[in-house]
């Protein structure tokens, strides 16, 4: 395997004015195979949706559809690239604000500056053509639910002005490829080449034009990140894994009202939501293992006077959707798809459990084999009235007439 296509997403925008560098020279310099990934560079842009004809009932009477979908529910309760897949397109053909993802590596730009881009830059890609793609050039897709707080409200900016919060989660994603690489992750099998990419509000939720964020503009803005925000649910369903952002010292992301609804909505519709990852400010990837902690369901009506007032009717109707749902509670296996399943209800004061990456975590000695688990590609080969025929074979004996992910379900296991 070539190291162009272990690191096929390489930062190509420059940090001054969102300016993108000539994508032709970056394509060039790729191997055939990993081609598509580079179609992902000329598919970015911002996150665009036209609405529903109903408005915004009709938006949330969408989502509680979708969330009760039986096939949308089933495919919940599985991991691999193949229930992602069908997740999204579930999400996408409901008419819901399709899901756009931010490719890990760009939060890093050519001249080493970390930093989170706003959503009017384009620096997103489609969620499903994400996931398609990525198996496509045999790799596992990770998607990753970001929840943090903004470092800068003042300013309307979720970092501060050292883009802390940025260098913590790309060190993060660093660390998350090495551990995947190594062994199991909870939700997401080992595998040689895992490909990541985020969800995180201030990149894949429309924010409205590049104008200030005064009183006056708000219904303007809030006007364009209403649909994503009403569909927060359906989105974190869509996701493998969530971590949350804390500081290093005294934090109060504990009383974020917004905070603690992503925490919930986590709990409730990641499969292996009982395990986020909370990563402290200054977090610096040196093959660490994480920490068990413990965190409390706090109620985020309880902090809503933290919320202004256009936030503050979606809190309370994410909290009044969330709270006393059946929670799923799962017993994954080894390196596998296949999950045992409890069901218990989220209700406030429980405690629950996450792994916690801080900046003095303890360095563990790196693994020195070279032996990793194969990943596997399954092809299930559409016949027309014929019955199926599926078909087994290691990612490096795909046949490349078989990619187009359209005509053909695909699986990483």
């Amino acid at each position: 395997m070539s190291s162009t296509l272990q690191q096929p997403l390489l930062p190509l925008h420059s940090d001054k004015d969102g300016a993108v560098e000539d994508f032709g020279r970056a394509r060039r310099a790729l191997l055939p195979e990993t081609v598509a990934l580079a179609d992902l560079w000329t598919t970015r842009g911002p996150p665009q949706y036209c609405g529903l004809s109903g408005g915004a009932q009709a938006l949330k009477e969408r989502v509680s559809s979708v969330l009760k979908n039986w096939k949308f529910q089933a495919k919940c309760r599985q991991i691999g690239a193949n229930p992602t897949l069908q997740r999204l397109r579930i999400v996408k053909q409901s008419g819901l604000p399709p899901m756009r993802v931010l490719p890990a590596a760009w939060l890093k730009a050519r001249n080493g500056a970390c930093r989170i881009p706003r959503s009017h830059e384009g620096l997103t890609v489609d969620a499903e053509q994400a996931v398609c793609t990525s198996i496509v050039n045999k790799c596992r897709p990770v998607i990753v639910m970001v929840s943090h707080r903004w470092l800068d409200p003042d300013n309307h900016r979720p970092d501060d002005e050292d883009n802390s919060k940025a260098k913590a989660l790309f060190e993060f994603t660093k660390w998350l490829e090495w551990k995947i690489q190594r062994d199991d992750v909870t939700g997401v099998p080992k595998s040689q080449h895992p490909l990541i990419f985020l969800w995180i509000d201030w990149a894949c939720i429309n924010q409205g034009d590049d104008i200030p964020e005064t009183e006056e503009n708000m219904p303007q803005l809030m006007k364009a990140r209403a649909p994503y925000i009403d569909s927060l649910s359906v989105y974190t369903a869509c996701c493998h894994l969530v971590t949350c952002f804390e500081g290093a010292g005294p934090d109060d992301y504990g009383s974020r009202p917004w905070c603690l609804v992503e925490r919930i909505a986590a709990y409730v519709y990641i499969p292996n939501g009982q395990l986020p990852f909370i990563v402290q400010d200054g977090f610096v990837h040196q093959q660490q293992l994480p920490t068990r902690s413990k965190r409390e369901v706090i109620d985020p009506l309880q902090y809503l006077d933290k919320a202004n007032e256009h936030d503050a009717p979606h809190i309370r109707d994410l909290t009044a959707a969330l709270l006393g749902r059946r929670q799923l509670i799962v017993r994954p296996p080894c390196n596998s798809d296949s999950w045992g399943v409890n069901v218990s209800t989220v209700r406030i004061g429980a405690t629950i459990t996450a792994l916690e990456l801080r900046a003095d975590s303890v360095v563990t000695e790196a693994p020195t084999s070279d032996e990793q688990d194969e990943d596997t590609v399954v092809f299930d080969y559409k016949r027309g009235d014929d019955e199926d025929e599926q078909r087994e074979e290691t990612i490096d004996q795909v046949d490349p007439e078989c990619r187009e992910y359209r005509e053909v379900d695909v699986q990483v296991v």
